[in-house]
């Protein structure tokens, strides 16, 4: 069986293997399909794959107490290294440095924690599980990706998405505000925007409203899960 994440070049080459191709796509797509028709094209001149062991969901100990109720910011931008932007970071982290909030900020190692001030309130480390840290978190400040989008959703809680050079995180973000769950900025927000958007996502019940309907709405729908009954079926299915 070949399984493909919607890589032009392993579904090009996977008809040689005379097996069922399964292929995950993104909740996004439907809103996407132009973008990723031309990642299509732009991959398919490439073959070369690289293989790397998954990240682990790391627990992170975080420096307040658990019946501490000021809210939490989990702040995390994009894992690629050709999206690292210091620059949006430590704005970000200055953006939250007055806010009445706790800031967890995800560096994943692109951005080392060396190139960063702290704030006093903030709290940086390079992994952390995500699932964790949004079961306790109160608003998410991201990228726009895929899955922290999803999993923040998921969780019920509203964003505001700052996109990086992705082509896809501009609409991801923009579908923020269509569904009323958060706010969406461009690339190059300023401190001060950044500061009275997230207030203001902080502030309105509306966007936490939004943000849980969604979460039910999601509840059921596991992606993974989804994926693994897929393949079964496909290998099910197969003659002999």
């Amino acid at each position: 069986m070949v399984i493909d994440a919607i890589f032009s070049a392993a579904l090009a080459v996977a008809p040689r293997f005379g097996c069922p191709t399964v292929v995950m796509v993104h909740t996004f797509f439907d809103r996407l399909i132009d973008g990723w028709r031309a990642d299509f094209a732009m991959q398919s001149g490439s073959r070369e794959r690289a293989g790397f062991d998954p990240l682990p969901a790391l627990p992170v100990l975080l420096p307040w107490d658990d019946d501490d109720r000021t809210p939490i910011v989990l702040l995390s931008f994009s894992t690629v290294p050709e999206q690292r932007s210091p620059v949006m970071v430590q704005r970000a982290l200055d953006a939250l440095a007055s806010l009445p909030v706790h800031v967890v900020a995800t560096t994943k190692e692109i951005v080392d924690p060396s190139e960063l001030a702290a704030p006093a309130n903030a709290f940086l480390v390079p992994f952390a599980d995500h699932d964790a840290l949004m079961g306790r978190a109160s608003m998410v400040v991201g990228h726009g990706g895929h899955g922290t989008t999803m999993r923040a959703l998921s969780h019920g809680l509203p964003i505001v998405g700052i996109p990086a050079k992705g082509a896809d995180q501009v609409p991801i973000t923009q579908l923020l505000e269509e569904w009323g769950v958060g706010r969406a900025l461009s690339a190059d927000a300023g401190i001060e925007e950044i500061r009275t958007t997230a207030e203001s996502v902080l502030r309105d019940p509306d966007y936490l409203d939004a943000a849980r309907r969604r979460a039910r709405a999601l509840t059921g729908n596991d992606g993974a899960h989804l994926a693994a009954d897929s393949i079964e079926r496909a290998v099910a299915t197969r003659p002999g």
